[in-house]
């Protein structure tokens, strides 16, 4: 699910550069893949009320979506992650929630703590766009829910962190890791990382 900041800090130069990031995300989807699209300000709108499955007449639908993006207002963002976040995925999975914001907001504490609370079924990869992007929002979701953080400035080249985003997202997810240390005594981190 990519979620899609448009509020009135992101108007300009930033939406276009997170509309240039969420449509490359969106081409590189491969058939059978399921998205959906959820645009935020003050308010939030989902592209569908369902996952559509990825073909061409869903990837213009998307396309158009982003393409006109309105300025919503504000940056809430807890509504709209809470939304798409909550819902059960299906059997088996583990939702990979894409945001693209420029990270503003003023209740972090809480978006991290909802992360945390839905990390089992949950995956947030983030995009902080523009040089004022908040790195603790962006570093603090993904962190928080076993995923990872990439930003992207004015005139920067995105393929590449795009890519590097999609082969995090479509490599296997290890958990339950144990590790036998034969009765030696050792120091190891109290979470490890993805």
């Amino acid at each position: 699910i990519f979620v899609l900041d448009c509020s009135g800090s992101m108007q300009g130069d930033s939406l276009r550069q997170a509309a240039a990031a969420l449509e490359l995300c969106l081409r590189s989807l491969s058939p059978g893949d399921t998205f959906n699209v959820c645009r935020f300000g003050s308010t939030f709108d989902l592209l569908s009320s369902e996952p559509l499955h990825y073909s061409e007449r869903t990837l213009k639908q998307a396309l158009d979506c982003v393409r006109h993006a309105p300025d919503l207002g504000g940056t809430e963002l807890y509504a709209a992650l809470h939304a798409v976040m909550t819902p059960s995925p299906r059997v088996g999975r583990r939702r990979q929630v894409i945001v693209l914001t420029d990270g503003q907001v003023s209740n972090e504490p809480a978006l991290l703590e909802l992360a945390r609370n839905l990390r089992p079924r949950n995956r947030i990869f983030a995009f902080g766009i523009g040089a004022a992007a908040s790195a603790s929002l962006a570093k603090g979701l993904a962190r928080a829910t076993g995923g990872a953080a990439e930003f992207i400035t004015a005139g920067e080249r995105i393929d590449d962190k795009v890519l590097r985003t999609f082969g995090r997202l479509t490599s296997p997810f290890v958990e339950d890791v144990s590790i036998d240390w034969d009765g030696c005594d050792v120091q190891t981190l109290a979470e490890i990382p993805p």
